[in-house]
């Protein structure tokens, strides 16, 4: 949900022109649920490991630095509790 928000970010640079922001918001969706089962762990479908958010992002077309995937992004997305995983509703 949080990286949804971002890519929401990403498109209000749109709000003028003839796309439509609740067709592009479902797009930035299906692209997050298809890059996240490339990686999803077989056993825990709904999770993948930590070390591959960064692949994920590089999918969407973002390109983090290991220190910004570290200090900010796994914080944001990971429960209280931080493990070795990502759950897909975490994004």
């Amino acid at each position: 949900k949080k990286l949804q928000r971002n890519l929401s970010k990403m498109s209000q640079g749109f709000e003028n022109s003839n796309i439509d922001k609740t067709k592009l918001e479902e797009y930035y969706k299906l692209k997050i649920k298809e890059a996240f089962n490339l990686f999803a762990n077989k056993e825990k479908e709904h999770y993948i490991k930590k070390e591959e958010v960064p692949y994920v992002m590089r999918y969407l077309g973002r390109f983090p630095s290991e220190a910004q995937v570290v200090e900010d992004i796994l914080p944001r997305i990971q429960d209280d509790e931080p493990s070795n995983y990502v759950k897909y509703s975490s994004l």
